[in-house]
């Protein structure tokens, strides 16, 4: 079956998909959001990030991380991970860190996606690969990324999408961990009067702005806390796992319906042993594609899938999708 086949499939993106439209990759991540946090402090971080303020030398946010990660050798997703374990002591510093850090990612991520005025045309090529040929059903896509790159040059070609609909008509944009547009106010227990907010996800408790999907709805910092978005070590609280649960099984329909399912810049994480697991048993009589230029994260889908899976050593701007489809 060639590339241009009719056949239905299934996307499942990883931060090297949005690498070309500057985000930063996950090893990148630490260093692009602490030096946000720095350079753009918001008020209400002040007496966190000073020296002395509120009896910590270091500053509290800078002590929290020296708690965490007393080399510096982290990741931001690795140091996640640790300051969660501080997670219930609201009086060590660490505390206030990883709220810091969580807030400061999201709104890199937003500072990048509103100064995207020109999308990379590799993005337009791989929507057009979404939308297939007329007549045929369109593909779906699962993406663990924050971004709105794939929402925006769907939404630039005026190519029917949802977040949470199957259709043969339409691309389905499925993110089970979550979205810097999305909220979970629902699922915290706090509701809203304004009709500004629109169900997002059928069933659950995500909403997004009903009319203007690609403003940040949390700007300025008000309500943040209501912000879905899923990074390691989320504690248990706040309705986080009750509120990715539908997406996932929208994820593992959408899978079902498919004939293959590529995967494109997923580097497929040690710590997310919950994704490996789910994705292992949705792809489970699939034909599985990986396109990633890292060796090593080749390997783990090898280890995963078996000899099940054919494997690409291309970035996504390199590889097929990111360029004209046949009938384009």
């Amino acid at each position: 079956m060639s590339e241009a086949s009719a056949e239905r499939t299934t996307f499942i993106l990883g931060a090297g998909f949005s690498s070309a439209a500057g985000f930063p990759l996950v090893r990148d991540l630490r260093t692009r959001v602490i030096n946000f946090i720095q350079t753009c402090p918001d008020p209400s971080w002040s007496a966190d990030l000073a020296p002395g303020a509120k009896g910590f030398s270091l500053g509290q946010f800078y002590e929290g991380l020296r708690a965490a990660d007393p080399s510096g050798a982290l990741g931001f997703e690795e140091l996640l991970i640790e300051l969660d374990k501080f997670y219930g002591q609201p009086f060590h510093p660490a505390y206030r860190t990883r709220t810091i850090l969580e807030a400061g990612c999201a709104r890199v991520f937003w500072q990048i996606q509103s100064l995207l005025t020109v999308v990379p045309l590799c993005y337009r090529n791989f929507a057009t690969w979404l939308y297939s040929s007329r007549g045929m059903p369109k593909h779906n896509v699962v993406s663990f990324n924050w971004d709105l790159i794939v929402e925006r040059v769907l939404e630039d070609q005026r190519f029917n999408w949802f977040y949470s609909r199957i259709t043969n008509n339409s691309v389905a944009v499925l993110k089970p961990h979550g979205s810097i547009n999305l909220s979970n106010h629902r699922g915290q227990g706090a509701a809203s009067s304004s009709d500004e907010w629109a169900e997002a996800v059928i069933g659950g408790t995500v909403d997004c702005l009903r009319n203007e999907i690609f403003r940040d709805p949390f700007e300025g910092g008000v309500n943040e806390q209501f912000r879905f978005m899923v990074l390691p070590g989320d504690p248990e609280i706040g309705g986080v796992r009750e509120a990715a649960e539908p997406i996932w099984n929208l994820a593992r329909e959408a899978i079902a319906k498919s004939q293959t399912v590529i995967f494109i810049g997923y580097s497929l994480p040690v710590y997310d042993v919950t994704a490996a697991t789910r994705l292992k048993d949705y792809c489970r009589g699939k034909e599985v594609k990986v396109y990633n230029p890292s060796q090593t994260d080749l390997q783990r889908f090898k280890d995963l899938f078996d000899s099940n899976v054919r494997l690409e050593c291309q970035k996504f701007e390199e590889c097929i999708y990111g360029a004209p489809p046949p009938w384009a």
